[in-house]
């Protein structure tokens, strides 16, 4: 199983989500995919469980609450299947503040990060 993520502004490329009252049944796997393409990022569609995982920034900036989505696309037995889950991207103040590891805090970084996990 290939594990590959991307997060990014997707809001520039899914006018709806910069909707305040975007909600998370409003992501397709299309869109994701155009979204993919917009960006020159490769979007994964061949083989079972090849993880296109995506970070979705909101235009909701308000700190300490799940206002961003992650969303798993892939392929199940030639079917897609799509996750969408809300989240966050960024940490709230509190562990901004405060980490729980030495080193910082993370925060989900824009961009396409292959063969990560």
């Amino acid at each position: 199983m290939n594990f590959h993520s991307l997060a990014f502004e997707l809001g520039f490329f899914i006018p709806k989500i910069r909707e305040s009252q975007m909600k998370k049944t409003d992501i397709t796997v299309n869109q994701l995919r155009e979204a993919f393409a917009r960006l020159g990022n490769a979007f994964f569609e061949n083989g079972n469980h090849n993880l296109n995982i995506v970070g979705i920034r909101t235009k909701d900036v308000e700190a300490n609450s799940f206002n961003d989505f992650i969303a798993a696309a892939y392929k199940d037995r030639g079917q897609w299947e799509l996750k969408v889950y809300e989240a966050t991207t960024d940490p709230g103040v509190y562990w901004r503040r405060h980490p729980m590891n030495r080193k910082g805090t993370a925060v989900l970084v824009p961009g396409q990060h292959r063969r990560c996990y």
